[in-house]
């Protein structure tokens, strides 16, 4: 997909264009249908670029009632973020259920980011977003997380600030009419439908009348024409291309050439062929660096020039056949001989690689299909390719075969006979718009010139930070983008080290809590984020798990920039040192008598930043200064480091960053750490005592700068290598 320089995301201006890029007609609007990219990831950051855009030009009031039609991903996504800024919202959706298309659909799966393959987060599996995230599976599962998530939003808000229906007959009688107390437009819509609470409980169907200020057409893209006409099943319905074949039926007939069509080429032709399949042999190749890097300069290319053609691609892919042999090889070895297939397009086969219809993973797979294609003998190996068009007439479709070199037809149509024939011409979408009966709407041809004209219409970025759009919450999300399997390595560190103060403290009392953050880049700004439950003598207070902290503030900041330990005691003057960190008295630490950071180093180029800290606070203003205590804490950390560095790509895998992890603060600030060194307050032996701490000689330090998104561990047998049993382990 081709990058467009968009305007400055604060101005006015922009937003209010990004909603007349989507509004049929007066406060009518539609998410993205006529936009390319249709991944469930992208119609979610659409669905929430148009809440936002919405919001920020003053088109939600405290009164304000919408009507989304349309209960998919796009439908869901905006509804739920309208609930949680606390938006009126009547959900409607013509099937017996949301997500009809994903739910039981158990041969795709859905990842968040693999489309951008091989830029770096694309194996990420996690969806960042604000709300209703997911992580990659099938879209079954991932249908059902989004549900279950929704379904919280829903419990979450106000009695009855969501009415959501299903089976709903719809008279799209839009009329606006006045409403007589604002003297605003508004619209009235009759329709005939169930009522459907938390997902479980379907109300007595009704006949209702609604008044809403605006309309949200989440229609989707409508379905294939050939699963309507009988002859191929849907993308999205469970088919068994994969498996082995026991009905003797092995010839196929594919007609298409986008992601669609080229993901079952790629089923049936490749032995248990799965994206997961294919990349963990491309990351475990000798020569994955070197392919990786001559890939990302190709695909950067294509992206800053859109004169180059699809036989560029094929050309630029040609050139590097040699690093590529092993990939060919691979694929060889797993192809399925029994299995025949002819591809149809209505284009020469080296023009087939156009990126602008298909993604560049499965343009570099159906590459490495073709270039191994032609025997020499001059017959088709992994599939016969055929330059020609498929109609569709009744049940039936035919196929009009194309003279390769004149591109003219060739021949009379011939019927598609002894082949099982897959269809792969994309969705209706006017058929899913058709329904609402605005297809020959004035408002949709304005609408589409109006989209050529703009300049950020096929912008598919999000136009908020994390910040920003939960800022407009009434309840905002618990945690910023933790996974789980981040939870999971990084709480027996927090534990351990609790059970190792508690028993090194002996008869000294106070009581204590330990936590760990990490740096981490949302919206183009760095935080420090707890990335595991507190652990300590009591039960710490809830809530602090997961939040963003800013990274001037308090002792973390200073710890991350000097690089070193900093142990604080409440003495005399310590509400002006409170003044020195950014700290109001009732913020985090405020209330402490001692505190101890310790950062974890990183190498990162020529430069050690810190990577993670952690924080022990106590009521007690002695427990933390012991020299006992203090070669416990490192001797613990330094083992989980190690374990850290020799299990990363190996048991575990981490989210690659995009940001420079290097802290820097102003003059002012520096200044400000050097009165807080000064202090009394400031214990200055702790590096004396400690000089393997500083850090030209510290050892407590990562290989790289982790992410620590986590989002893999090969087995659950191979977590104990780590060092830390993880089972049974509960914050207090």
């Amino acid at each position: 997909m081709r990058t467009i320089k968009i305007p400055d995301k604060k101005d006015y201006k922009f937003f209010d264009e990004y909603c007349r890029c989507h509004e049929i007609k007066e406060s009518q609007y539609t998410t993205g249908l006529f936009q390319a990219g249709i991944t469930v990831y992208k119609q979610q950051i659409r669905a929430l670029n148009l809440f936002y855009a919405m919001h920020k030009t003053d088109k939600f009031e405290s009164t304000t009632s919408i009507c989304i039609i349309g209960g998919g991903v796009a439908g869901l996504t905006f509804a739920a973020a309208a609930l949680m800024a606390n938006v009126k919202v009547y959900l409607l959706e013509k099937e017996s259920t949301f997500l009809h298309l994903q739910q039981g659909c158990d041969t795709r799966k859905i990842y968040p980011y693999l489309y951008n393959w091989p830029d770096k987060g694309s194996r990420f599996p996690y969806a960042k977003l604000p709300i209703l995230p997911w992580k990659a599976d099938s879209a079954a599962n991932v249908a059902k997380e989004i549900l279950e998530r929704f379904y919280e939003v829903e419990k979450s808000v106000e009695t009855d600030l969501c009415e959501a229906f299903v089976d709903v007959d719809v008279k799209y009688s839009t009329r606006p009419i006045i409403a007589q107390q604002r003297g605003q437009k508004k619209f009235d819509l009759s329709f005939y439908g169930t009522r459907l609470k938390f997902g479980v409980d379907k109300l007595k169907t009704q006949s209702r009348i609604i008044v809403v200020d605006h309309i949200i057409y989440c229609t989707g893209f409508g379905i294939e024409r050939s699963h309507l006409a009988g002859i191929t099943p849907s993308y999205w319905r469970n088919d068994d291309y994969g498996q082995t074949v026991i009905n003797n039926k092995t010839n196929f007939f594919i007609s298409g050439v986008g992601d669609g069509a080229l993901i079952d080429l790629f089923r049936l032709k490749i032995q248990g062929f799965s994206y997961d399949f294919f990349l963990d042999r491309y990351y475990s190749a000798n020569n994955e660096s070197e392919v990786t890097t001559e890939l990302l300069k190709i695909k950067e290319e294509f992206e800053s020039n859109p004169s180059l053609t699809p036989v560029d691609l094929y050309r630029r892919f040609d050139s590097m056949h040699e690093l590529l042999v092993p990939l060919m090889s691979f694929l060889k070895d797993h192809k399925r001989n029994n299995i025949n297939v002819k591809l149809v397009a209505k284009r020469r086969f080296n023009e087939i690689l156009d990126l602008n219809q298909i993604s560049f993973i499965n343009a570099l797979i159906l590459f490495l299909l073709l270039i191994e294609n032609k025997g020499t003998d001059g017959h088709w190996i992994w599939f016969d390719y055929i330059v020609g068009k498929t109609s569709i007439n009744g049940n039936h479709c035919k196929l009009q075969q194309i003279d390769p070199e004149t591109l003219s037809p060739r021949g009379k149509p011939t019927a598609i006979k002894d082949a099982i024939p897959i269809i792969r011409h994309g969705s209706q979408r006017e058929s899913a718009f058709g329904e609402t009966n605005l297809t020959k709407d004035p408002g949709i041809d304005a609408l589409k010139e109006r989209q050529e004209e703009s300049n950020i219409f096929n912008y598919e970025g999000p136009i908020w930070t994390f910040e920003s759009i939960t800022a407009l919450f009434k309840q905002p999300p618990k945690r910023f983008l933790c996974t789980n399997e981040t939870i999971t390595l990084c709480t027996p560190l927090v534990s351990i080290l609790s059970k190792m103060i508690r028993a090194c403290s002996g008869n000294k009392k106070g009581h204590f809590k330990v936590g760990l953050f990490r740096v981490v880049n949302s919206g183009g700004q760095r935080y420090f984020q707890s990335i595991a439950p507190y652990f300590g003598s009591k039960n710490p207070k809830k809530g602090k798990f997961g939040k963003l902290i800013q990274l001037n503030k308090g002792p973390l900041g200073m710890a991350a920039f000097l690089r070193e330990p900093v142990l604080l005691v409440r003495k005399t003057g310590f509400e002006k040192i409170l003044e020195y960190l950014n700290l109001k008295p009732t913020e985090i630490f405020a209330n402490s008598q001692s505190v101890l950071v310790i950062p974890i180093l990183a190498k990162w180029k020529d430069y050690s930043p810190a990577n993670l800290l952690v924080c022990v606070d106590s009521d007690s203003a002695t427990l933390l200064n012991d020299y006992n205590v203090i070669l416990a804490i490192k001797s613990i950390m330094e083992g989980w480091i190690n374990s850290i560095n020799r299990a990363v790509g190996k048991q575990i895998l981490m989210d690659d960053i995009t940001f420079n992890p290097r802290i820097d603060v102003s003059g002012a600030q520096v200044e400000n750490y050097v009165k807080v060194k000064k202090s009394k307050c400031f214990v200055k032996t702790l590096l004396d005592d400690h000089r393997d701490l500083k850090p030209k000689y510290s050892k407590l330090c990562f290989n790289d700068f982790y992410s620590f998104d986590v989002y893999y561990k090969t087995s659950p047998e191979e977590e104990t290598s780590l060092g830390y049993e993880t089972t049974n382990i509960k914050p207090l």
